[in-house]
């Protein structure tokens, strides 16, 4: 299908939210000293909208492995109660525990883990993005996407360039609200309200065949539960927040943002993930219907429209991430205090690199296909987990150590890689939960929490017995 009548409106779009964006940013008049935080508190719906546009893409992929689990959608809308509101109702202060959190991390694990964020932000995460960005604009606009993404992560990274966190959060805030006009616009041409999910039903059969070909869909609902909201958490309080260096936002405004963004993925778990008592196959064959409608240019229109906002949005968030985290790591966390020309001179180097390897990586990820879905939610199943594990027992624990950390840290993410290896050397050792990415998960956070536990308690009784020599 081709759109070459309405492709000027997609650039002339993109062109007008960057200039937008830019423009009340430097209305603020905050400058530079609030790039990495964002300055000023944002209205609580910018930031519902923002987090919306920003998080859509990493859910679409997330919910693929459990697609084959019956009741799917109570499973997803549980998780987020989980992962997003019980934190809320529950932690007193999460931005504060979140902070003290890492501030316990020894430098070294600090290196380690710089490491491994920054392998996800700029190898990991942007091939998963630009596969299903060809996917879906290759497949309804024929030859013209390539141009498009290199526009895309051209203008993403430009804008980030120029204003930081509050040009990504302006940018994302109307992007969000393109994406909820594209839903109704293709909704009302569409003629059905499941008309938008026809749509992406075409964007998870390939994934979804390739995870059951490798028999990594999730084969238990207690642990794709556990699992799911594990990497859900990471996603919503610590991916989302780069570290909690990207906002300045209020505790209370931050979590009710996250609450209200929590809506419109719980109405697509509704909708995309119906209760399937054969086995969840339904979604695994394109239907005939999403041909039909990809035969209407204009509701293909509206539906690349909403495409193009997520991805936009993706690409910014993740360039802004990769660039904060960077210049934290370079300049030990000083940023947080004080904002430098040389801090900022940095991240926008980062950022320009990465868009850069970005641009780079499109004539790749098609030629790695789907398999960059599985690499993303195994990836994020040996790191988060491991971290959320030890984040765990970090607030349950009272007397928790900076070697329980480690403990925990390492122990999960070391499980993680025994877990991938095995798995994929054929070997029949592991479970049919554990060769599941959110069975690992679900095994690799609770491995943490044990290691955080057992470490911190090897570090009370070698305090206790040096007191009792002393």
């Amino acid at each position: 299908m081709q759109t070459s009548n309405y492709n000027i409106l997609l650039y002339i779009f993109v062109g007008i939210v960057v200039s937008l964006s830019i423009y009340l940013s430097r209305l603020s008049g905050e400058g530079d000293s609030n790039f990495f935080n964002g300055g000023k508190s944002s209205m609580w719906i910018v930031l519902v909208l923002s987090m919306i546009a920003g998080s859509l893409v990493q859910f679409w992929i997330l919910l693929v492995p459990i697609l084959s689990l019956s009741r799917s959608a109570i499973l997803v809308i549980l998780s987020l109660f989980v992962s997003i509101m019980l934190p809320v109702m529950v932690i007193k202060n999460r931005q504060n525990i979140v902070s003290q959190f890492m501030n316990v991390v020894p430098a070294k694990l600090k290196s380690i883990l710089f490491v491994v964020v920054i392998i996800f932000f700029v190898i990991i995460q942007p091939f998963a993005l630009l596969y299903l960005g060809e996917k879906i604009i290759a497949q309804l606009m024929g030859g013209s996407y390539h141009f498009l993404l290199v526009f895309l992560i051209s203008a993403a990274g430009l804008s980030t360039v120029i204003g930081g966190r509050k040009v990504v959060v302006y940018a994302n805030a109307m992007f969000g609200v393109a994406v909820i006009a594209s839903t109704f616009a293709v909704i009302y041409l569409g003629g059905s309200f499941s008309a938008p999910m026809m749509f992406l039903q075409m964007l998870f059969a390939e994934g979804a065949q390739y995870f059951q070909r490798h028999n990594v869909f999730e084969t238990n609902w207690i642990f794709g539960f556990i699992g799911f909201s594990v990497i859900t958490w990471w996603m919503w309080w610590i991916d989302n927040g780069a570290f909690h260096l990207q906002g300045k936002q209020s505790d209370r405004q931050h979590s009710s943002a996250a609450m209200f963004a929590s809506f419109p993925l719980i109405v697509i778990a509704l909708v995309i993930l119906p209760a399937q008592s054969g086995g969840g196959t339904a979604l695994l064959n394109e239907p005939a219907s999403a041909m039909v409608l990809a035969n209407n240019e204009l509701l293909v229109f509206f539906f690349i429209f909403g495409v193009v906002a997520v991805m936009f949005s993706a690409f910014s968030l993740s360039f802004h991430s990769v660039a904060a985290i960077t210049a934290n790591q370079i300049f030990h966390g000083n940023i947080q205090q004080n904002v430098e020309e040389k801090h900022i001179l940095i991240a926008r180097l980062v950022i320009v690199l990465s868009a850069l390897l970005t641009i780079l990586y499109i004539p790749f990820a098609q030629y790695f296909g789907p398999v960059t879905l599985l690499l993303y939610v195994q990836y994020l199943a040996c790191f988060a987990a491991s971290m959320v594990g030890a984040f765990t027992v970090f607030v349950l624990r009272r007397n928790f150590s900076t070697n329980g950390l480690t403990a925990g840290v390492l122990g999960g993410m070391s499980a993680g890689a025994v877990i991938v290896l095995l798995t994929y050397s054929g070997t029949e050792m592991l479970t049919p939960l554990l060769k599941t990415p959110y069975g690992a998960a679900t095994g690799i956070f609770f491995f943490s929490m044990l290691c955080s536990v057992g470490g911190s308690v090897m570090t009370e009784w070698k305090v206790a017995k040096s007191s009792a020599a002393v």
